[in-house]
């Protein structure tokens, strides 16, 4: 199993929803091989699919913040402002989506 906050805590929604791979890929917007790669550690997740899961499931809210607030932490200790920067674009835009709703 994946050593993954986000991905713990999906894999625990989709347990407490009674959900198989194929739904719960489809709510995600991936379909079930994509979700069990990911979940499984065998792919790795985009940005897009972190900003599905952060809008379907609004209690990632903790998972996602430590996420970013880690890889804002990690980017700027190697001095990659871009990385930092589109965490930031990411943070705005899903704040701005889900204040929207």
């Amino acid at each position: 199993m994946r050593n993954d906050k986000v991905i713990r805590k999906l894999e625990t929604i989709q347990r407490g929803a009674g959900l198989n791979d194929t739904e719960f890929g489809r709510i995600l917007g991936v379909n079930r091989v994509h979700w069990n790669n990911i979940k499984n550690g065998r792919r790795g997740y985009s940005a897009e699919f972190l900003l599905n899961a952060y809008i379907k499931y609004p209690q990632l809210k903790d998972e996602v913040n430590d996420l970013v607030a880690n890889v804002l932490n990690a980017s700027q200790k190697s001095n990659k402002p871009i990385l930092a920067c589109l965490w930031h674009r990411l943070v705005d835009y899903v704040s701005r989506r889900l204040r929207s709703r």
